[in-house]
């Protein structure tokens, strides 16, 4: 009766609960989702092991590895796919990037003047380096400009219609000129 007075101790108790049914529920209806979960878990499993094998002391330094390694792995995963992406748009734009990419690097590495031994200007280099890989590279190519339809589409929605309604009026032609009829563009009709 104790444990039941006291609200910490039974938040506590059932705690897990509110945490695991949720876990279970998206598990249960989602494929990735279970992915996911299986992952974090994989990952704590992995951490606690390493902990135990090589010490408490070296565990946070092993979580700032792994969110390094992280970040850096979507890093160049957003490279690749930007360098794909950017070659297949335009080969010239891609050129474009290549150089000023390879021009802030140049920059950089003049600037810094690192030696031939790996100190921490090298650490710099490899930051400069790959920031500007990533500016340079993102796979956004800025939409669709100048590519027809795409960039009207509500244009293109409304001509289908007054088009349709046009040619399922055919016999009050003469009543659709009269009154305005649609325009060779398909945007306007007189029924408006």
């Amino acid at each position: 009766m104790v444990a039941l007075r006291n609200f910490t101790l039974l938040f506590l108790v059932f705690g897990p609960i509110w945490f695991m049914y949720p876990v279970g529920y998206l598990s249960g209806r989602f494929r990735t989702a279970r992915y996911v979960f299986i992952c974090i878990a994989l990952a704590i499993a992995a951490l606690v092991g390493l902990g135990f094998y090589l010490g408490a002391d070296k565990v946070p330094w092993i979580i700032v590895g792994v969110f390094v390694t992280c970040f850096v792995g979507i890093g160049l995963a957003a490279v690749v796919v930007g360098v794909r992406v950017h070659w297949q748009h335009s080969v010239t734009g891609f050129m474009v990037r290549l150089a000023l990419v390879a021009g802030v690097v140049g920059f950089a590495f003049v600037q810094l003047e690192p030696g031939p031994e790996p100190d921490e200007l090298w650490l710099a280099m490899a930051l400069v380096s790959f920031i500007a890989l990533v500016f340079g590279f993102f796979p956004a190519t800025g939409g669709s400009r100048g590519s027809g339809d795409d960039d009207d589409s509500g244009w293109s929605s409304s001509s289908s219609s007054s088009s349709s309604d046009s040619s399922s009026s055919s016999s009050s032609s003469s009543d659709s000129s009269s009154s305005g009829g649609s325009s060779s563009g398909g945007g306007a009709s007189g029924s408006w």
